[in-house]
């Protein structure tokens, strides 16, 4: 094996690191129903687009390391890839428990389904929550832009430059600012509908109690609290997926 070969091997596994434990993480490829090999295939061939783009900036690295220094490399690698790919990931995981919260608040919870993003039981109303903010991130071209962020990545985060304790904590706090900006407001209508309707029944429990409230209430506030999510929910999810779309820095 010639050098030039070997280097360019070794400089494709370094860009695989960074690019396939970011697409394990990320929105939409990290999806419980996305299979493992079309994961596989989509960080290969990442990985392989980037690599001559890529190639001048990290074949110096990869010339100079030793054994011990390209594992090295590579853990770090690994370990950034992570960290971005987990920051973007905070916006779904806020997304859906919220969504979850808006499903105990109107009572639609009695039917648990599996999770499309999530491999665990979830409220119907969390399912059609995230379908929607998916299709809204196809709509909005959110998948593009995480090429362009894993691109940018390279030029703030070099190879062989270790992520350290203050700038990641900066970008968490700074990450977590921006997901509950954008979270809260979605679940926002639904609290006050939930204050409004447990107010009047509370009073028509105290004014009538020989009647058994709660079971009479019940249908009642489910078909408001749905009628509450037709009205607001695709605004809200689009508000959210426009920020998460703005919180995918590119070339700042």
């Amino acid at each position: 094996m010639t050098a030039d070969l070997q280097t360019g091997i070794l400089v494709g596994m370094i860009i695989l690191a960074r690019v396939s434990t970011f697409l394990a993480v990320i929105p939409l490829a990290s999806a419980a129903r996305v299979p493992q090999s079309i994961r596989a295939y989509l960080a290969l061939g990442l990985a392989m687009t980037l690599t001559p783009i890529l190639f001048d900036a990290v074949a110096p690295k990869v010339r100079t390391a030793t054994g011990a220094d390209l594992l090295v490399l590579l853990g770090a690698e690994i370990l950034i890839g992570l960290f971005l790919g987990f920051l973007l990931r905070l916006f779904f995981l806020a997304l859906l428990f919220v969504a979850e919260v808006i499903s105990q608040i109107i009572g639609y919870t009695g039917m648990s389904t599996p999770g499309i993003i999530e491999n665990e039981l979830m409220a119907p109303l969390t399912n059609l929550i995230a379908i929607l903010s998916m299709v809204m991130m196809f709509a909005y071209d959110v998948h593009h832009l995480f090429i362009k962020h894993i691109l940018w990545s390279y030029s703030h985060l070099p190879v062989g430059v270790a992520l350290t304790a203050d700038a990641s904590s900066d970008w968490l706090r700074e990450t977590i600012t921006r997901v509950f900006s954008a979270v809260v407001p979605l679940s926002a209508p639904f609290l006050v509908y939930a204050v409004v309707c447990n107010a009047l029944v509370g009073m028509a429990n105290r004014l009538v109690p020989q009647v058994p409230i709660q079971l009479v209430t019940g249908p009642a506030i489910l078909f408001g609290g749905l009628i509450v999510a037709v009205l607001v929910l695709a605004v809200g999810v689009d508000q959210i997926i426009q920020s998460f779309a703005g919180s995918i820095v590119v070339g700042r």
